[in-house]
């Protein structure tokens, strides 16, 4: 789903955040993958990659070591595509990996309001 991805990167791209080297870089996979030069099997394995960084690490049920969230934020990203009819799921955990990161959320809970109402405009002919 590209609007969800693309919501996903606008907010995460103004916090510099640095991903674990072993992930490479998930929002820079997420940008080539919007803009076709990287396909869908490609982008589905820089999401296997983020998944064997957390299961190596035996941290499935760890959500207080930035490593380990950063690459469930990498999964979120590389899983924005996949099961559209969970949209909503997929952003509430977006969310909730930036809270466990201590991220401020509140601009981009409006940026969110904004983005999608915006787009949803019967009247928006963009």
């Amino acid at each position: 789903m590209n609007l969800l991805l693309n919501f996903m990167i606008k907010v995460i791209e103004p916090m510099s955040i640095s991903f674990p080297s072993e992930v490479n870089n998930p929002l820079e996979t997420a940008r080539l993958f919007l803009k076709g030069d990287l396909s869908a099997k490609e982008y589905d394995q820089a999401c296997n990659l983020c998944w064997e960084y957390i299961d190596n690490r035996n941290a499935i049920r760890i959500f207080n070591e930035e490593d380990i969230l950063l690459a469930r934020l990498g999964i979120s990203l590389l899983s924005a595509n996949k099961d559209l009819h969970e949209a909503g799921e997929k952003l509430d955990w977006f969310f909730q990996v930036l809270d466990y990161l201590n991220v401020d959320t509140s601009c981009a809970e409006e940026l969110m309001t904004n983005y999608f109402s915006f787009r949803s405009d019967p009247n928006h002919l963009g």
